[in-house]
């Protein structure tokens, strides 16, 4: 699904909503956990709702490399954009033969019991967990797309790549990817750019290139490490089950505030503005920066967005 497209000199740049991407990522996710901290409270949700179906995941995780084999293949350039019915439906037609080929470069030869069994997991995976994921996931997955095209065109493209993540390089004349070994591309030879957000690649740097094509992924944080989601979520619930600290969030939801500027909107002392922001900064509500001489808040739009779904994940299923 694409949000947006635009060009930057001779570079088209796409960002685009994966539901398809992320979906397959979610399964890599399942199927290693240990090396996805990021999302280990969603993980064992899910392994207590479903855990028959994260053994077969897991029992396929090499044959099907990592859950990797389609988003990181040469067809994935026809499915980026498809929604996840379309896609298995796609991948069902698909002979043995189209299916080696779409695996040949991780792996040799796959079995059809062996392609039918992955399908069959494929196709379970989505009815019974991801269909509902999915439909909390979009909304909030778009919203944040489009911040990032905004910021994308603000900064200029290199310059929002260079903060994707710690192992990707961006300079004058190249970008490297510190992975494995390190791939480097030239900038003269890119000529089309996709971008989207995924909530389960952390820790992982993602590179897909094809014929002067590269995409890139940011992850979106939506857990703390360590913390249980249910802990998280009811620190922020807390945190604005105050009537003062709901208008402190509506001033934010405005802009960058002081103290001072606060408690005067909202009529009670800056000592008790200070109090109650101590207790947003706490939960992930609000976030602090200096300028100057005073000490500015922010809303973190990111965690107020994401209260729904911590809501259905934890509470309505």
């Amino acid at each position: 699904m694409i949000i947006d497209t635009y060009y930057e000199q001779d570079m088209e740049i796409v960002f685009s909503y994966m539901p398809v991407w992320e979906m397959f990522a979610s399964m890599h996710v399942l199927s290693r956990p240990e090396h996805h901290q990021e999302r280990s409270n969603w993980v064992a949700n899910v392994e207590q709702r479903h855990g028959e179906l994260v053994r077969e995941l897991r029992g396929f995780h090499y044959a099907a490399d990592g859950w990797n084999l389609v988003i990181d293949s040469d067809i994935w350039e026809g499915m980026r954009q498809m929604e996840i019915p379309e896609a298995i439906h796609r991948l069902s037609q698909m002979n043995i033969a189209q299916w080696n080929q779409m695996i040949h470069y991780y792996r040799g030869a796959m079995t059809v019991r062996e392609r039918d069994y992955i399908m069959g997991v494929i196709k379970r995976y989505y009815v019974e967990l991801y269909e509902r994921e999915e439909m909390i996931l979009r909304p909030f997955l778009i919203k944040i797309i489009r911040e990032e095209t905004k910021k994308c065109k603000s900064k200029g493209f290199y310059p929002w790549c260079a903060g994707l993540h710690p192992r990707l390089l961006v300079n004058e004349e190249e970008l490297l990817y510190m992975k494995n070994r390190d791939y480097s591309y030239k900038k003269k030879d890119i000529r089309k750019a996709y971008a989207t957000v995924s909530t389960y690649l952390s820790p992982h740097l993602w590179m897909y290139a094809r014929d002067g094509e590269l995409e890139f992924v940011k992850t979106v944080d939506v857990e703390k490490k360590g913390d249980t989601v249910p802990q998280d979520l009811l620190l922020v619930l807390k945190a604005l089950a105050d009537e003062n600290r709901i208008r402190i969030v509506r001033e934010l939801l405005k802009g960058v505030s002081t103290t001072k500027e606060m408690a005067e909107k909202i009529q009670i002392s800056e000592a008790a503005v200070s109090k109650h922001l101590k207790i947003l900064l706490e939960s992930g509500v609000a976030e602090k920066h200096r300028s100057g001489r005073y000490i500015q808040y922010k809303l973190r739009q990111s965690t107020i967005d994401f209260i729904p779904y911590q809501l259905y994940e934890w509470v309505l299923r």
